[in-house]
């Protein structure tokens, strides 16, 4: 008799219910958060290349327009050093850019390909990490 007001007793008793609730929620709040942060990361990194690569095509035209002739080297130079500056915040670690000179489509016009990689978060556990790029095509004169 006594163990069954006891175990009636129990389940009327919502002290802690609470705590248990939280318990088992938390670990899915902490990991909804911290997949949103990483998103946000990531989208922040692919913004900040894109505008790198804008930024180069304007530079290397405006270069030419006023007579320096710029080598696929020398513009690989100045994106590297580009990129790890505040203004995009890339780590130049995991920063890689390739600029080849092309064939170009265009008479008269000289065609770069510029593509830039980067993976924002390090490798763990074996995992290859997520790398993304983006490619940009860079057109100037080539008469001189």
């Amino acid at each position: 008799m006594m163990e069954a007001l006891l175990l009636r007793r129990l389940a009327r008793d919502q002290k802690g219910a609470a705590i248990i609730e939280f318990a088992l929620l938390a670990p899915a709040l902490i990991g909804a958060c911290i997949g949103i942060l990483a998103i946000g990361i990531q989208l922040q990194n692919y913004s900040a290349m894109r505008s790198l690569a804008s930024d180069m095509n304007r530079y290397t035209v405006v270069e030419y327009q006023k007579s320096n002739r710029m080598t696929a080297a020398q513009i690989t130079d100045v994106t590297s050093a580009l990129a790890v500056n505040p203004l995009y915040g890339l780590k130049g670690d995991r920063f890689t850019v390739s600029v080849e000179e092309a064939a170009s489509p265009i008479a008269g016009a000289k065609k770069f390909t510029m593509t830039l990689s980067y993976s924002p978060f390090l490798s763990f556990y074996g995992m290859n990490p997520l790398t993304f790029s983006h490619k940009q095509n860079i057109y100037v004169s080539a008469g001189t």
